[in-house]
């Protein structure tokens, strides 16, 4: 059994994902825009301010052999982004919209799948914008199709969105995407989860974010993990009540994360 996996931008969890499928000895392919590796010529330049963002994208080194980036695509996306060129990345259809570039990688793992003739590939996993077409070439091989869906089932989504903006107005603007999303953009969604034969989730809140036709298939909740927390803790630090509480926020500025109402307190 081999998977094939794939995530155009990829993160820290989709990191651990592949890396653990790689562990196990089942990693066929992993896909990606933009892959750097230790001592690369691509780790290098990622030094540089301007391509600092591709530190971002740093992958362990079990994993080069396994890798095939698509960066081009990405990184006109991330230079329109640096210098301000609106019009090429922020609508759907844009020439470097974040669409475009899952689109891409979508299209190009359907690719291999069709032309696959030696039965290697037993799952194809994906992710949430970036499965559909893979998922149909899937389907018409017998290959078992894996969705992450790391965030709330869109149509739950659509619907805190609308009560929070009518609860917290001033901070609509940090409500990036979602109601902006074309219906083309959430046929595709529906599509995809459609397709799923099993569904990973973080937690019961996005599980129970899912439709009932879809609660029906195979559903796995793997939470999220934290770095591990140090065992030793000095003792002045930890009973010195005097000292002013610190708080440590990991999260997008945005009310998704609740940030309007931690500021409130």
């Amino acid at each position: 059994m081999k998977v094939l996996i794939s995530h155009p931008t990829s993160n820290q969890n989709n990191r651990a994902v592949a890396q653990s499928i790689q562990k196990a000895n089942l990693l066929y392919q992993f896909h990606t825009s933009i892959a750097s590796f230790p001592n690369t010529f691509l780790y290098k330049l990622s030094k540089i301010n301007l391509l600092k963002e591709v530190k971002r994208r740093e992958f362990n080194a079990s994993l080069r052999a396994f890798t095939h980036a698509h960066p081009w695509l990405e990184l006109g996306r991330l230079a329109c982004t640096k210098f301000g060129f609106q019009k090429l990345y922020e609508s759907e259809n844009s020439l470097f919209s974040v669409d475009e570039v899952y689109k891409n990688i979508d299209n190009k793992i359907a690719h291999i799948i069709n032309k696959n003739t030696s039965h290697d590939i037993s799952i194809v996993y994906g992710y949430e914008d970036g499965a559909y077409e893979s998922f149909q070439a899937a389907k018409k091989k017998g290959i078992s199709c894996f969705y992450e869906l790391p965030i709330a089932y869109w149509e739950k989504r659509e619907q805190l969105m609308t009560q929070e903006i009518e609860r917290l107005p001033e901070w609509e603007q940090t409500w990036k995407g979602g109601l902006t999303d074309s219906n083309e953009k959430l046929k595709r969604k529906t599509k995809e989860l459609q397709l799923a034969d099993t569904i990973i989730v973080p937690s019961r809140f996005v599980k129970d974010s899912l439709p009932a036709w879809a609660k029906e298939k195979r559903i796995i909740t793997v939470p999220f993990g934290t770095p591990p927390i140090p065992s030793k803790i000095d003792s002045d630090e930890k009973n010195n009540i005097e000292k002013p509480l610190r708080v440590l926020f990991v999260g997008s500025m945005s009310q998704r994360k609740g940030l309007g109402d931690l500021l409130k307190l």
